[in-house]
């Protein structure tokens, strides 16, 4: 059973792994934005995308600590 956070989390980064081999993109060498990063679903899949490319960039609507705090974790600016 789940809220659907899990399903959203999965397909998002599928999706994004699957455009990049398509159009042979190497993530290592990509900057990759995630909006919304303070919220469960976009703050799960930067976790996730992180290690998968050279640079993360978090953005959310302000700057919080929760924010700051991801950033600080995965290695992504904020």
């Amino acid at each position: 059973i789940t809220t659907g956070n899990s399903l959203t989390v999965h397909a998002a980064v599928e999706n994004i792994s699957t455009v990049c081999r398509e159009l042979e993109i190497d993530p290592l060498d990509e900057t990759l934005a995630v909006i919304g990063a303070s919220g469960s679903i976009a703050s799960a899949a930067a976790r996730l995308l992180a290690p998968r490319f050279a640079r993360l960039l978090l953005v959310g609507r302000r700057a919080s600590p929760r924010l700051q705090k991801l950033g600080d974790e995965i290695g992504a600016e904020v």
